[in-house]
Order: C-alpha cells, then structure tokens, then sequence
C-alpha cells in the first residue's frame, strides 16, 4: 500500500489517495489493510458509539485497537436499535477496559436494567462517570446503592440534575441534604464531584442533628439556595480542600459559625441575586484557612466596589480574584481614582456604562476570574479592556440580557470568544427594529469556535444578523428559539438561512398559544435538516395531536429523538401509544416497532 506511508494524513487526504487506486484494486480493497495509525485518525472523525457499532467484532485486530481508543465513551446519535444491540454484546464484553462512561435521560432506564446488579464485574476500571439530565430521586439512589463498588472511581460530573416535581417542598429539602451526605459517606473513594451550573439549587436544611463526615472528598462544585446552606455543608464536610459554589441568594449568617478546617481553594458566584457587603465578610469567617479565593458577585451596594473594606481580609492568601456587577441609579458618581487608590497594587479594571434608568459597573480582577458572566446588554457600549487583551478568554457560559436588538451583543462577543454556551434574552418592550437585513450595515463578528449551544429568548430583530451570529459558530450543535420566533424564522422568504450544524434544536412555547402548522413542520424539515434530536415544550395543558407528531417524524428525515409536552385525549390508550402513532407516521411502520415510546412527565418521548 504504497499510497498509505504517512501517518499524519487527516481523513479527506486518505480518500484522495485511496481514489487513485486501480480500479480492480479498489473494488477488493479491505479497511483492515490500513495502519493502526490511520485507524485511530479515522476513529477520530466518528462518535464513540459508530465506532463501537461498526468496526467492533469485525476482526481481533480492529477490536484491539477500538478497546485502547474507545477508553472514554459517550453513546450519542444513536438510533434505539443501535443503542439497544451496543448495551446487549458490546458494552459487556469492553467494560473492563472503560475508564471514563457518560449515562444520559435516554439511556437511564436500560443501565439500570442491564449493568446496575453486576456493575462492579462490567466495569471494574471505572475512574470517571458522567450522568445527564438525571432527575434527583433516580440519581441519589443509584449513586448511593452501586457504585460504592466501583474501588477506582475517582469522579463523578452531574449536568442538568432537575428536581422530581412530584415531591413537596420539604421533603425536597430534606432529601437534599440527606441524599448528598448519603452519596458522600457511602463512596468513601470518590475524590471529586462536580455539580454543573445547569443542575438545580440544593437546600441543606435539617431539623434533626446534624452529622459530620470525615471524607477523602478533595474538590465539589454545586450550587446551593442561600448562604446557610453553605454553613451547613461545612458542617457536614469540614475536611474538603476546593469548593466552588453558586448561591442563588447571599444573605448574612445568623448562627454560630463552624468554618471550614482544611479548605484551600474556594470560589463563590452570586450573580443571581444582590449582596450586601456584610453577606460577604460572613463568608470571610467561615474560611479561614483558604489560600486561592474568587468572588463574583452582583450588588447595589457600592462598599463592593472599593477595597478597603476586602482587602484587609485577604492579606494572607496567595491568589484573590474578585468580580462585582453593580448597578444604581443614573445619578450615580462613582470615583475612578479613589476606587483604584483602595485597591492599591491588585491590578484591576472597571466598564461603566448608562442607560436611561440605570448605571451599570462592572469591575474586575485581570484575567476576569470566572467561567459565568451575566450581563445587560447596555454593557456592550464599551469595555474597560481591549480585546486583544484576551481578558475574558475564560468564560464558557455567557448570558445577555435586555437585548434590545442582535447587532448590539456583537461587541460584548468580541471580548468573549471562547464561550461555549450563550444565551441572548431580547427585551420585547423595549426592543428596536434593526435595519434592512443588509450586509452594508452588519459589524464584524469574530469566530465564536467552541461554541456549542445557542439560546435566544424573545424575537429577533434582524435575520440577517442572525445568520452572521450562526456563521460565526462552526461548531454549534444546539440551538434554543421560542416558538414565535421560529415560526418567524419559518416564514421569512429567504432559501440562503440554513443550520447544516445543528443537530438538537429546542422550541419553547410556553408563552404563546400558536401552534405549528403543516406548512412550517416542512419548513423546519427543510431549515434545519440534518436535527438528530428535537424537543418542543408547548403549555402543560395542551393537546398532543397525533398528525402533528407523525409529520414532524416523517418530514424530518434524521430524527432520532423527539419529546413534546402536553396533554393526550382521553381516548388514547397510554399503554399502547404506537398503535395510536402509527396511524399518523409512514416511518413508524416501517420501523416495525424498533423504537421506543415513554410517556414521562406529560411528555411524550420518542426514540427512533
């Protein structure tokens, strides 16, 4: 194979030269003549799970170099059958080798089914697991009955945890608590969890004795109700060395205080709601021992602004990076040379901005000291660094409020490239109608690569400036609308606005009575149509018609997963819903029940 000699050619230069193969040659030509090397470049451009369903079991050799590559696996873009045949004869035969395992909504009922009882034989080498959009009466069970078993697990990553909604408020409290002390106590090996921003806020509260647990917990990030709740995780785990926590309200703590005793590294984020500078020196005294610590907060006490009242009570720690949004009136006199005299040598910058109501500032450490930042859109106007600076290259998840039209967040994603997650919440009474979608009047808008989910709440404005924020995103694969605006965006007369990256798109209409019709499902199959995945959330008291369903399952050809809210009419039979669907879908036929169908939360979900 003298056309094959380099091992650093990428997938498209492998076809190029294998095209020039005779053709006799090329009709006999066998995938396992390549290299191992060209193998693993190949793997490269396929998900884990194609990998695993399409060369695993082919030969002993591919499957030596599939078990060494596919050491980290994350089943996605799997049709139900695919999924179905990798959980039965593959997954059981390589879990040995599985160091790092993500489990998904989808995918919860069949681990629990397949691996749950024998968990510790499938997957001895288990270092890293990763659970999404989990609800948290299925969560804390599993974690704290199976993987006590698992003595190399190192991690645990939780995305979305949302809370059961059949469950009152106080025993949501009293679960929380009782829960994470269980999940903690009962896996001793567990040196690391991590509680994404997305999942919901935890509230510690308990009326009986509290317990103190003395774990070989290292590092957990989590958000939590209030700043009590904070006293009472310290409580529970005084020896922890890193937490990173957001509180959705910093209030002052009026029990006795019992700190932390080992804890290095914190980090606290309150851009939900307001602090008071009081709130904050509270949180000063229950970490006495911390060495690195940031804060960012939102505020209308301007005490925050200034250092004299902070920095006395960071003298002995090696690192302090510090963030604080804070708005007031528009007579605000804020005093740039005073303010930079308090914080003597700590290098810091500040961003003012007005609108008519309200003065916004926005002061920060250098580099800006973590990876939330929710702004109003009037903050665009200007910034206190420029943007070579590369000042706010650590933010993942940006959130843009009060947007008035599209054009004017373009300045904020300037500073802000390495966003993975954005969302842009346009303000419908106050929002401006932008100019004629013309390019003459677009500004330039630098490549947002690691972008990968969009949310645009309310309408858009100009649609042309929307395409330039989709261009811009090479790899955006999520993507969040309202139903107006993509009923909007379905009627507009223009065949060049197309999103051949998104694969999983969400349509919000819990705010409008509008329904699809025929016309805009083949408008959406025709917009967006390589989705793999699509999830619309109408009011829970909405009827779920079969002929919507069946069209969105035949017009968009690549579906995979498909979920919408609602109500069924009385005279469905919910223990047989694909006798009722197939009536509406040609592809539910041919399928000949290879697919799965859930009702789950008056939603029905449907995996093809």
């Amino acid at each position: 194979m003298k056309y094959l000699v380099s091992t650093k050619w990428t997938c498209s230069q492998i076809v190029y030269r294998t095209s020039k193969i005779p053709t006799m040659m090329k009709n006999s030509f066998q995938i396992e003549l390549f290299p191992d090397e060209i193998l693993l470049e190949i793997y490269q451009y396929l998900h884990c799970g194609h990998v695993l369903y399409s060369f695993y079991n082919l030969n002993l050799r591919l499957n030596r170099t599939i078990i060494n590559y596919c050491q980290y696996v994350i089943l996605r873009r799997l049709t139900y059958q695919q999924f179905r045949y990798l959980y039965s004869n593959i997954l059981p035969k390589i879990g040995h080798c599985i160091r790092s395992l993500t489990i998904n909504r989808l995918q919860q009922q069949e681990f629990l089914e397949n691996f749950t009882l024998n968990i510790k034989n499938i997957f001895p080498n288990l270092e890293i697991l990763a659970i999404d959009d989990w609800k948290n009466v299925d969560l804390f069970p599993f974690i704290n009955n199976h993987l006590t078993k698992l003595e190399y697990l190192r991690r645990i990553v939780i995305r979305g945890l949302r809370k059961s909604i059949e469950v009152n408020s106080f025993v949501n409290i009293i679960d929380d608590y009782n829960q994470l002390l269980e999940m903690i106590s009962k896996n001793p090996q567990i040196e690391t969890i991590l509680f994404e921003p997305d999942c919901y806020s935890m509230t510690l509260f308990n009326t009986k004795k509290l317990s103190t647990i003395y774990s070989n917990l290292i590092q957990i990030n989590l958000s939590l109700s209030t700043s009590n709740d904070l006293l009472y995780f310290a409580f529970l785990f005084p020896t922890i060395r890193r937490v990173n926590v957001i509180i959705e309200e910093l209030l002052p703590i009026e029990q006795d205080i019992i700190p932390f005793q080992c804890l290095t590294h914190f980090s606290l984020d309150t851009m939900n709601s307001p602090s008071k500078l009081e709130s904050v020196l509270t949180i000063f005294q229950l970490i006495p021992t911390v060495e690195y610590l940031s804060l960012v907060l939102l505020t209308e006490d301007d005490r925050l602004l200034y250092g004299k009242d902070l920095l006395c009570n960071t003298l002995s720690l090696k690192s302090f990076q510090y963030a604080v949004y804070f708005s007031s009136s528009v007579n605000y006199s804020f005093d740039p040379q005073e303010f930079l005299r308090s914080w003597k040598s700590l290098q810091i910058i500040y961003t003012i901005n007005k609108d008519q109501k309200k003065t916004y500032i926005l002061i920060h450490t250098v580099p800006y000291p973590s990876i939330l930042l929710n702004l109003q859109s009037i903050s665009s106007n200007k910034f206190g660094a420029k943007e070579r600076d590369q000042v706010y290259n650590c933010i993942q998840y940006l959130y843009i409020t009060q947007v008035k039209n599209l054009k004017e967040t373009f300045a904020i994603l300037q500073h802000c490239r390495k966003i993975q997650d954005l969302t842009i919440q346009i303000d419908e009474n106050e929002s401006i109608r932008s100019v004629p979608s013309n390019s003459e009047f677009t500004p330039f808008i630098v490549k947002l690569k690691r972008l990968k989910i969009l949310s645009v709440s309310g309408l858009v404005d100009n649609w042309y400036h929307f395409k330039q924020l989709i261009l811009s995103a090479d790899n955006l694969s999520t993507l969040c609308l309202d139903v107006q605006c993509a009923i909007k965006l379905f009627e507009i007369d223009d065949k060049e606005i197309f999103f051949p990256g998104v694969i999983h798109l969400f349509l919000d209409g819990r705010k409008t009575n509008v329904k699809f019709t025929s016309e805009h499902i083949y408008q959406l199959a025709r917009i967006f149509n390589r989705i793999h995945s699509l999830k619309i959330k109408y009011r829970n008291d909405d009827i779920i018609e079969g002929k919507t369903l069946g069209e969105i399952l035949d017009y968009c050809k690549h579906l995979i997963v498909f979920s919408m809210n609602g109500q069924l009419s009385e005279n469905i039979p919910t223990d047989d819903l694909s006798q009722w669907l197939m009536q509406h879908s040609f592809r539910l036929k041919k399928l000949e029940k290879n697919y799965q169908i859930q009702l789950i939360d008056d939603s029905i979900q449907i995996w093809l």
